[in-house]
């Protein structure tokens, strides 16, 4: 799949207790991604682009921005788990972790599924989907049998961290549809003020804004 763009509603549990969010996310392969936050009255809290090996973050309200070549570790700050891109759109597509250049160390049958252990990673697949993938620093499983409904892609994610548990659902999808080149592009005002990665945490999806 080169292409996905699709609104993502978020409820899960963080550091600061329950919270709820409403991103919407674009990406085109191999490493274009754009995710957006909204805020209340669908005002957009931030936006960010990563392209290649750069990520720029961007605070309307704040006027201030963040570029680091250090993706997962902004995506960190900001979703609660350290991801890449790539990371990004295999758990999106419902393959649950990058595979390419991996190579199986064992695999047996637990029940009707088969779980497939690698090196440093393991996933389960159930007929031709996969059930559960666990990474370095998250487990992802998808409950619902997507495939079997025909769909393309998972159409509910569920996320699991430390500190960190959250259920995606998937809205308005659209897979492998042209999407505008200026998408993953951010144009900054002259003013903008340039922030550290340690500046960022209070912008975090889980963050209770109420409580600030």
């Amino acid at each position: 799949m080169a292409r996905y763009q699709a609104v993502l509603k978020v409820r899960g549990r963080g550091p600061e207790g329950r919270f709820s969010a409403t991103q919407v996310l674009a990406f085109e392969r191999p490493d274009r991604m754009r995710v957006e936050l909204l805020g209340a009255f669908g005002s957009t809290r931030w936006v960010t682009v990563a392209t290649g090996d750069e990520i720029l973050v961007y605070i309307p309200s704040r006027r201030q921005f963040l570029r680091e070549t250090e993706v997962a570790r902004v995506v960190g700050a900001l979703l609660g788990v350290e991801l890449g891109t790539e990371e990004v759109m295999s758990m999106l597509t419902g393959a649950g972790l990058p595979l390419e250049g991996r190579r199986a160390q064992r695999a047996f049958r637990r029940g009707e599924s088969i779980r497939i252990e690698l090196d440093r990673c393991s996933f389960e697949v159930d007929g031709e989907q996969v059930r559960t993938a666990t990474g370095p620093n998250y487990r992802v499983s998808y409950p619902t049998r997507w495939k079997e409904q025909g769909r393309q892609v998972p159409d509910r994610i569920d996320l699991e961290a430390d500190g960190l548990d959250a259920s995606l659902k998937i809205e308005d999808l659209d897979v492998n549809i042209p999407i505008k080149p200026e998408v993953f592009t951010l144009v900054l005002p002259d003013d903008a003020q340039r922030l550290e990665l340690h500046q960022i945490g209070g912008e975090a999806v889980f963050v209770n804004r109420e409580r600030q």
